[in-house]
């Protein structure tokens, strides 16, 4: 309300007031989410303090980090005790005042490596992986494939999909990287001197780094000996081709007439035994040719001798009570240690094995003494022990019982049925300690170390504890008084 009143006018005057209008301009604040969307508009015609005035969202997953001039994740961020203040009156027409500020928020991403599965194509196993930490939402973002042996970098992957030509870093952001499985060539080769007649090539074969590969079978030539192909006949295929190496060795032909030719076995009558020995290179009664020397490996000498089958009896002499019968020839074969036949009781060294060759007959067997049979490579005092008084106990009874019986028949009179019981228990006191003798001689080595106990051990204490209650109940009421008195007769006086 304003009053004029004319104080100072003079009479007939006219006075002009003039009045302006004056403006009070508001302050705007412009509140952005990280991607760009407004979260709201403050405007006041008071200060505006930028972070009290409105919150920022709450983001599961990531992290207020401020409010800033852009929404460029490289803009700067603005002071937390930034204030707008209100514009100052004016008497002109002005522009609103505004500020734009924009909510940044980090995260945390994954990189993955994957490799291709072995059986199933289509699957991808995680084989490394990083978290990449406090990363600006919306930066681009991006990962560096690895090395890996027998693998090769396919192609990458985002969770969510983003596209192929990058991604930005979002709440819960993957990124994986495939690698296929390479595959690798198995190729054959021959070495050496390869005959001309020798079998074609196995084709070669592709494999999946990793897989189980197999090798083909051994060639066959006939003359020659094939050395094996180089690698085994399954193996895992490497990350890289590979070739595999086999050669032949031409099988030795002897000279005609040598000793080392092999014997011709001439056909036989039919009226003739079959256990006949099989004929040398020449007739028996033809006079034998000079032939090659044979050599004994064992002794180092040299023997000439136109029968094959006495040089190799000279290379290895017969035991000397092995006697050649007229249709059969006895030979020694020597064979490994005790230790590596798993016989145990044998001197170590070779073990003599007869054995008869019948003519070449394939059905010759050889007889092998494999000694203790149920040895173990010890021998048991426990064992011993219990078999001693097993068996003394049984000797005893046997001994004593025969008297006893005669002087029980006198006076069987009186309990027939306990003295027959008790004569039965005697008889039956003999199965323990003959089978104590038996087990000892059964798994009891005396060649070998001593132990105090072994696996048989239960076995005997069983038999020594049942002849010792065997020898108890055998003993008649009567017996132990007997028994008594004739202590009592021969017990020296005490004074």
């Amino acid at each position: 309300s304003v009053t004029f009143n004319g104080t100072g006018i003079k009479a007939g005057e006219t006075k002009t007031v003039e009045t302006y209008a004056v403006w009070q301009p508001s302050v705007t604040v412009n509140y952005y989410n990280w991607d760009g969307t407004l979260i709201k508009s403050v405007e006041q015609f008071e200060d505006i303090d930028l972070y009290a005035s409105q919150a920022a969202p709450v983001i599961d997953g990531a992290k207020f980090a401020g409010w800033y001039a852009a929404a460029d994740e490289d803009a700067d961020k603005i002071a937390t005790d930034t204030v707008y203040g209100l514009p100052a009156t004016t008497t002109k027409k002005v522009d609103r005042t505004e500020y734009n500020v924009y909510a940044h928020y980090t995260t945390a991403y994954t990189v993955e490596h994957k490799l291709q599965g072995l059986e199933d194509e289509e699957s991808y196993a995680v084989q490394d992986s990083e978290t990449h930490e406090n990363v600006m939402m919306g930066k681009a973002v991006s990962a560096n494939p690895n090395e890996y042996e027998g693998f090769t970098y396919k192609m990458t992957a985002f969770l969510p999909a983003v596209g192929q030509e990058g991604a930005k870093a979002v709440v819960g952001l993957v990124i994986s990287l495939l690698y296929e499985r390479n595959s690798y060539d198995v190729t054959y080769e021959y070495t050496g001197d390869v005959p001309a007649d020798a079998p074609e090539l196995p084709a070669s074969a592709s494999y999946k780094y990793g897989a189980n590969a197999s090798t083909a079978p051994n060639a066959i030539l006939d003359g020659y000996t094939f050395s094996g192909w180089s690698l085994a006949d399954d193996f895992t295929m490497p990350a890289g081709s590979v070739k595999i190496f086999g050669s032949f060795t031409a099988n030795p032909q002897p000279a005609a007439g040598s000793d080392e030719a092999p014997a011709t076995v001439e056909p036989k009558p039919a009226d003739e035994p079959t256990t006949d020995p099989v004929p040398a290179n020449e007739p028996e009664d033809k006079p034998a040719a000079d032939p090659a020397p044979v050599s004994n490996p064992a002794t180092g000498s040299t023997t000439t001798n136109g029968n094959v089958a006495a040089n190799v009896a000279a290379a290895n002499p017969a035991p000397a009570a092995a006697v050649a019968a007229p249709a059969q020839q006895a030979s020694v074969e020597t064979r490994p240690a005790p230790e590596a036949m798993g016989v145990i009781g044998a001197a170590a060294g070779t073990v003599p094995t007869a054995s008869i060759a019948d003519g070449g007959n394939p059905l010759a067997k050889s007889i092998v003494d494999d000694g203790t049979p149920l040895a173990k490579g010890i021998w048991s005092l426990f064992d011993v022990i219990c078999t001693i008084l097993a068996a003394g106990l049984s000797l005893a009874m046997l001994i004593t019982g025969i008297g006893r019986n005669r002087k029980e028949d006198e006076e069987a009179n009186d309990e027939p049925v306990q003295y027959k019981r008790h004569r039965a228990l005697r008889a039956a006191s003999l199965i323990p300690g003959v089978g104590a003798i038996i087990m000892m001689l059964l798994t009891q080595d005396f060649t070998q170390p001593m132990a105090i106990f072994d696996k048989w051990s239960v076995i005997f204490a069983v038999l020594a504890i049942v002849n010792i209650v065997l020898v108890a109940a055998s003993r008649t009421k009567k017996a132990d008084d007997d028994d008594n008195q004739d202590r009592a007769e021969f017990a020296p006086t005490m004074a």
